[in-house]
């Protein structure tokens, strides 16, 4: 039985930046660059009032882009 991308998301739960850098063994400040690249899968949750990111991470979409990138 397939499952839709966004079923498995709404199941699965989402990372912060520090966490997601000490999976990667990084600075959580290279995880804001990356994001501001658009070199890492990312949701912004801030209100769109606010000038500051929150980032959040599906920590599977992450190591696999993370691992593509490697090789």
């Amino acid at each position: 039985m397939a499952t839709c991308g966004s079923i498995l998301h709404m199941t699965t739960r989402l990372y912060t930046s520090q966490e997601i850098a000490e999976v990667l063994g990084v600075n959580k400040r290279f995880i804001y660059i990356l994001c501001k690249r658009g070199e890492i899968p990312h949701i912004n949750i801030a209100p769109s009032s606010s000038t500051k990111p929150v980032y959040r991470f599906y920590l599977e979409e992450v190591l696999n882009h993370w691992r593509k990138k490697d090789e």
